[in-house]
């Protein structure tokens, strides 16, 4: 279990230092991803809590993108503007994390890991003066599953497959 968290932090690593140097991650650390939080996962959940979870992830990412692609063909009037704007790594990022969250965990840090980036991106472009218009979204959300993992293990054990701390606060 503990071989798995490490291999998990190192692939999230690797994903974050490709992101964040070339704008672009290799493929095949996608479907590793996705191997390494289901094999993480068989201990804690059974099959069928594992496929429903995974199921109502996905659907709220198809809702989310197809959303997000209505917006940009009724605002930009086609949809060649999403394609420059969303990189087909960040959707597979995004499904990958898809295995490693309960729904509500994975909307709370779907949430959380957008607007820590839009933060942190908007700060160092102001501070070192940087033009570009492209933001390593999988980059990012990569390093803050890896603070999360890092925190998981050292300091506060957070499980990632149950809603009911998220639960405890709407009661």
């Amino acid at each position: 279990m503990i071989l798995i968290q490490i291999l998990i932090m190192l692939v999230l690593a690797m994903v974050a230092f490709q992101d964040f140097k070339s704008r672009t991650v290799l493929v095949f650390y996608f479907p590793l991803l996705i191997i390494l939080f289901c094999l993480e996962q068989r201990n804690k959940l059974t099959l069928t809590q594992s496929g429903t979870n995974i199921i109502e992830c996905m659907l709220f990412l198809l809702i989310e993108l197809i959303t997000l692609s209505l917006y940009f063909i009724i605002y930009y009037r086609g949809r060649d503007k999403l394609r420059s704007s969303i990189g087909i790594g960040d959707v597979f990022f995004m499904s990958c994390l898809c295995f490693t969250f309960s729904p509500g965990n994975y909307i709370v840090f779907y949430l959380i890991s957008l607007i820590l980036t839009c933060l942190g991106y908007l700060l160092i472009c102001y501070f070192f003066k940087i033009n570009s218009s492209t933001v390593p979204l999988a980059g990012a959300q990569a390093l803050i599953l890896l603070c999360c993992y890092l925190i998981k293990s050292f300091f506060v054990p957070m499980d990632f497959y149950s809603d009911k701390f998220i639960c405890s606060f709407l009661v």
